[in-house]
């Protein structure tokens, strides 16, 4: 398993995902529109992150679980489908490695403005989401 923080680089629109999801490694790339800021994705990930270690995921790989905590779906298939980046759509990497490496190995500029939230209490109403899966 990973050790230390994560570095979280926004990433300008995503042109070819195919092409994108065959260099990624063992990074995680989600769509940014499912995260609502840094704070949210941390909390998503060591959420992960910690299920995995304990063997209490529902996914099968630290990715799918983050996936879960990131858009607070309990089915895999739905976290899947809502975290999945979508061509034309900027996007959000995690990764342990330098993050020169990753954009130069994954054809992407940086754009940190795409990790945000938009709305009053947006954060707030995200990590209550993500916290959800694991009562619900």
């Amino acid at each position: 398993m990973p050790e230390g923080n994560p570095e979280i680089i926004g990433t300008t629109a995503v042109k070819d995902t195919e092409t994108l999801l065959s260099r990624i490694g063992p990074d995680i790339i989600i769509d940014a529109a499912v995260a609502c800021g840094r704070a949210h994705i941390i909390f998503s990930y060591f959420r992960a992150l910690r299920n995995v270690e304990r063997r209490t995921a529902k996914g099968s790989s630290l990715a799918t679980e983050f996936f879960r905590q990131i858009t607070g779906e309990r089915q895999v298939s739905s976290a899947i489908k809502k975290a999945r980046i979508k061509e034309g759509n900027p996007a959000v990497v995690i990764t342990h490695r330098q993050p020169e490496d990753v954009l130069k190995t994954l054809g992407l500029e940086r754009d940190d403005s795409v990790i945000g939230c938009n709305g009053e209490n947006c954060e707030e109403e995200c990590l209550e989401r993500s916290a959800l899966v694991e009562i619900l």
